[in-house]
């Protein structure tokens, strides 16, 4: 055991609550820790840290040794960057939750910092105005769907005639089955704020033109892709009818390439609706 006179408390930036030590050699930057405590006989210090929490004194040799740590102004660095990434999607998380129980008109500053626990400033800091909130919302919604996008190109991209069409099917699909639905809550953040739609129609524009090109029958893609689309936001705005099972069917149909073959296809040129 080392005696106590042997321990030596230092403090760091926020990042690093507390630094504690006993004697061994060991350099520090004294640019981001301050010696608050007495230090060891020989001069010299080795160091252990944690975050977040309070530690209690090491004395123990071998206790000390398995956790030998230095902070540098890259270690800070990149934990002030973690942290304001882990706030960032517990806020968003937070803010959906509000928009659920809620709706549009309980998401303020005030009730975020309460279902956060982050301090008001530090939401402030953050998004700037609830506007910058509701972007992050659907920012959050559209790197979802991407991802979802992603994995199913993956896994059948590659045995579709037209993966765009399908992964946007699957898309929708995926929007109904979640728990704590993304797009519902920011379904409801778009009706106070439809200026946030701006931002996505120029991706809109070149996933239509992407759906067109793939297409054997343009018309064909269209009307399978609006008929998914009108399924989920119906779901999503507890408007529809349909059975858990049945609206499964519908996607499955939809998804299914083979259902659609052989359908006469409009002939280029001539008017639809027309005789």
């Amino acid at each position: 055991m080392w005696p106590q006179s042997t321990i030596a408390f230092i403090k760091c930036k926020p990042s690093i609550r507390f630094v504690w030590g006993v004697t061994e050699s060991v350099q520090f930057h004294r640019s981001h820790e301050r010696l608050l405590g007495g230090a060891p006989r020989d001069g010299s210090l080795r160091l252990s840290y944690c975050t977040g929490l309070l530690a209690r004194p090491v004395r123990d040799a071998a206790a000390l040794g398995a956790c030998r740590i230095v902070a540098t102004p890259s270690d800070l660095k990149m934990d002030n960057q973690t942290r304001s990434e882990i706030s960032r999607k517990k806020a968003i998380e937070a803010a959906l939750t509000i928009l659920s129980r809620d709706g549009v008109g309980g998401l303020t500053f005030d009730s975020l910092s309460r279902e956060s626990g982050i301090s008001k400033g530090g939401l402030l800091h953050q998004f700037r105005t609830k506007q910058g909130v509701l972007s992050a919302l659907l920012e959050h919604q559209r790197l979802q769907f991407e991802q979802i996008a992603r994995d199913y190109m993956a896994s059948e991209g590659a045995a579709k005639a037209e993966p765009t069409l399908a992964a946007q099917i699957a898309i929708y699909r995926a929007a109904v089955k979640q728990p704590h639905s993304v797009a519902r809550a920011v379904l409801a953040a778009l009706i106070e704020s439809p200026n946030l739609l701006e931002e996505s129609k120029t991706s809109d524009e070149v996933k239509m033109k992407t759906l067109h090109a793939e297409a054997s029958d343009p018309d064909l893609a269209l009307l399978r892709y609006f008929a998914a689309s009108g399924i989920a936001f119906h779901s999503l705005l507890g408007l529809s009818p349909l059975s858990d099972s049945t609206r499964d069917g519908l996607f499955e149909r939809l998804l299914d390439e083979d259902r659609w073959k052989g359908l006469p296809a409009v002939p280029k040129g001539r008017k639809k609706g027309g005789r």
